[in-house]
């Protein structure tokens, strides 16, 4: 139907936007939105590249990793292991001299396995905030994100079914579902445009974390030195 086929006063009672117009309207309210949303997917792609060589480098064993953890299982760490080694091979030896020497060195190796894995806590600490990002904050942020692209395509749907209605009877059911699905759609926007805000912060914080790992990583390279032996 054309604009004067339409029957206009129902319409303009209801205070129903003109049609066309609002088609508009997404289209405007939607370009800054999908141009931060793109941007937010690019970060989320570095971000878990970040997270996953922090990991790494935190514990180079891919098992534990596996397990979603830093730190080895009790008595796994590689200081503990060689400490229980050169137990075992302490008793091998009958010099005492020599076998107190050996006992020295394994309990350096305990401190060296305190160490790493006190800094391997701490370091996930660090990484925790970082590690979630895409699980949590971007999850609810592409969740709400498809939300509002769902109800933008409801409301062109039902601005069709008013455009396309030919039965004056239904007109003004049709005109009260197009203005709602507007509404929806207007708050979902301005829901995703406040998570898209809050995004900023985010990186500022994630920027801290990462900076706070490397300083422990430093730490947990540092300091398991063991002493000279006489």
């Amino acid at each position: 139907l054309s604009e004067k086929e339409l029957p206009k006063k129902k319409i303009v009672d209801k205070g129903r936007p003109n049609a066309n117009e609002i088609r508009l309207q997404p289209l405007i309210l939607s370009g800054g939105i999908k141009d931060k949303k793109a941007k937010i997917d690019k970060y989320k792609e570095a971000i878990d590249d970040l997270a996953l060589r922090m990991e790494r480098v935190a514990q180079p064993d891919p098992e534990v990793l596996k397990l979603n953890k830093l730190n080895e299982a009790e008595g796994c760490n590689p200081y503990e292991m060689l400490a229980n080694a050169l137990d075992s091979y302490e008793k091998c030896i009958p010099e005492q001299p020599t076998k107190n020497r050996l006992r020295t060195v394994a309990s350096q190796c305990i401190v060296a396995s305190n160490s790493q894995r006190s800094h391997r806590d701490a370091m996930r600490m660090s990484m925790r905030h970082v590690r979630r990002f895409s699980v949590k904050e971007y999850l609810e942020l592409h969740g709400d994100y498809t939300i509002m692209e769902d109800l933008l395509k409801q409301m062109d749907l039902a601005r069709d079914a008013v455009r396309d209605c030919q039965d004056p009877n239904l007109l003004d059911r049709k005109a009260l579902d197009f203005k709602q699905s507007i509404m929806q759609f207007e708050m979902q926007t301005a829901h995703v445009q406040n998570l898209l805000n809050s995004f900023d912060a985010h990186i500022v914080n994630h920027a801290k974390n990462v900076i706070d790992f490397v300083s422990h990583l430093k730490k947990y390279y540092d300091e398991p030195k063991l002493s000279k032996i006489d």
